[in-house]
């Protein structure tokens, strides 16, 4: 990757975090970022996503325990990521 990528619009992404997760987010975003808790434990938050490359790391690095809600457009780059992946194997 050459260069740091960024998106206009949004900023910020809602990402679902399994319950396994929450606590060590809530650490790196405060309690602030959480913008919705479900009765599994998982919780949402808002997370930075301008910095495409930061982004992906953060969110790769859950493998399994995070999914980006919304917005759609954040969706689909994390889904274009994704298929990059697949292709390479």
């Amino acid at each position: 990757m050459t260069g740091v990528q960024t998106c206009a619009l949004p900023i910020l992404a809602v990402v679902r975090v399994d319950a396994s997760e929450v606590r060590g987010v809530t650490r790196e975003f405060g309690a602030g970022a959480i913008v919705r808790q479900h009765d599994d434990g998982s919780a949402e938050f808002e997370v930075p996503c301008s910095n495409h490359y930061a982004f992906r790391l953060w969110l790769f690095a859950m493998v399994d325990k995070a999914v980006v809600v919304s917005p759609p457009e954040v969706r689909d780059l994390v889904t274009g990521w994704l298929d990059e992946l697949a292709e390479v194997k």
